[in-house]
């Protein structure tokens, strides 16, 4: 697998610790996924429990949680709001149909309607990457329903960057895809009592909807604009697995002069 190309133990520690700050969340299937939970290899605790055990199955990313498409998810409770902050939210995934649903839900922070607060990350039945938001100020935000299909019994690196300056920008394989203008919501605070969902969702009366087909080998929540440049290293081979390790470990302390940023300015 490649791997980033670190020169230096300084270099590589200031990835790390930026890492550290920024993750919010991150479930890897090397770390911590069993028959009963997924653990948040961030360090904030943020574990996921597995509902209606869905098996761990061997891929080309490491293990990963596989879900029937009927009842099979993870539930980390109610954490990671939003708030007034920027996000990004990366999935590494692959689907393998829709049932009798319209869509799948890859990752949700709200309810399916009109005007909720919070963000959800889905497949649409056209095999479209799509992304909600939901904010006090303008209502609900859905990127269009177009561009790159991942319905295509492929692995595929996802990513949604909130900028609540700007706009929700989301990413197929390291690719930008579709935009949609949220700019109404910067400094608006975007809360919710919704349980955060890995493989489901849930209907505008609370009901689990749209319940992930296929394998999900990781995700990460990250508190800031994750750049272009960051998103197309993230979706190489290697990718996923650089930025858990170094999110979740600190290396010894050395000349702190150089450093690479994952989450810092840069195009």
């Amino acid at each position: 697998m490649i791997e980033p190309h670190f020169h230096d133990v300084s270099l590589l520690h200031g990835y790390a610790t930026h890492a550290r700050r920024e993750l919010a969340g991150a479930w890897h299937g090397s770390i911590g996924l069993d028959a009963k939970e997924w653990v948040d290899a961030s360090g904030n605790r943020n574990t996921g429990t597995l509902q209606n055990s869905p098996a761990v199955v061997a891929s080309q990313w490491g293990p990963a949680m596989s879900c029937n498409g009927v009842n099979q998810y993870a539930d980390a409770g109610d954490v990671l709001d939003i708030g007034t902050s920027d996000l990004s939210v990366i999935a590494w995934m692959l689907l393998t149909g829709f049932g009798v649903d319209n869509a799948k839900h890859l990752v949700q922070k709200r309810r399916n309607s009109v005007g909720a607060d919070g963000y959800g990350i889905r497949v649409q039945s056209s095999g479209k990457f799509r992304v909600t938001f939901g904010g006090d100020a303008g209502g609900t935000y859905v990127t269009p329903n177009a561009g790159i299909s991942v319905d295509d019994g492929k692995w595929h690196c996802v990513a949604a960057v909130f900028d609540r300056s700007d706009s929700i920008q989301t990413y197929v394989d390291g690719v930008a895809d579709q935009s949609v203008d949220i700019s109404a919501e910067e400094g608006v605070d975007v809360q919710n009592s919704e349980t955060l969902k890995i493989g489901a969702g849930s209907g505008s009366s609370g009901i689990l909807q749209f319940e992930w087909l296929g394998l999900i080998a990781g995700v990460a929540i990250i508190r800031s604009v994750v750049t272009p440049l960051k998103i197309r290293q993230l979706a190489l081979p290697g990718g996923m697995d650089s930025l858990f390790r170094l999110g979740t470990q600190l290396p010894s302390a050395g000349n702190r002069r150089r450093r690479m940023i994952l989450f810092g300015a840069g195009a």
